[in-house]
């Protein structure tokens, strides 16, 4: 991951960017979209964000690196309305650890899921429809050592906490 080369704000994956990892689990398919627990190996600005959009599954309400907001065809007026009010990326992080500054010990954090993101996980399950594939377990990785970069295992699936647009119309 390195600085987009135009838009110096973004982030993206480019060859001679930093070495990062994410590691993702499908936690539930729904119709349109998926809802996946995401663990980082490690720590580059924008991170899960740049991984998932460069592989083709932008984070719901991230309009910087998803675009337009898309809504799945035949989608109930429920969640049209859910999703075009999120206000948001559908982004949380329930657990964080990292070294306290001063004494180097371990500290960790957790919260529970806010409201609004189970608010739209029960609007997305009440929408769900039929559901495609089964568990999938993943890396995105971007190697600069490698011949080239690898985004790889993600197969037609989509994210909520992380929540991503997987592009299958109905």
């Amino acid at each position: 991951i390195d600085r987009h080369p135009t838009d110096r704000v973004r982030m993206a994956v480019r060859q001679g960017g930093r070495d990062s990892v994410t590691h993702y689990r499908v936690i539930k398919r729904f119709r349109a979209h998926t809802h996946v627990r995401v663990q980082l190996e490690t720590g580059r600005t924008h991170q899960i964000r740049v991984h998932l959009s460069h592989a083709g599954f932008p984070i719901v309400g991230d309009r910087v690196y998803g675009g337009r907001l898309a809504l799945p065809r035949g989608a109930s007026a429920e969640l049209t309305a859910a999703l075009r009010a999120f206000p948001r990326q559908a982004l949380h992080a329930a657990r964080l650890e990292f070294a306290h500054p001063v004494t180097g010990k371990a500290v960790a954090c957790t919260a529970p899921l806010p409201d609004d993101m189970q608010q739209l996980l029960r609007v997305l399950s009440l929408d769900a429809g039929p559901v495609l594939g089964a568990f999938l377990v993943g890396v995105l990785t971007t190697r600069v050592d490698s011949r080239s970069m690898l985004i790889g295992m993600l197969s037609g699936a989509a994210v909520l906490v992380f929540l991503w647009w997987n592009g299958i119309v109905a």
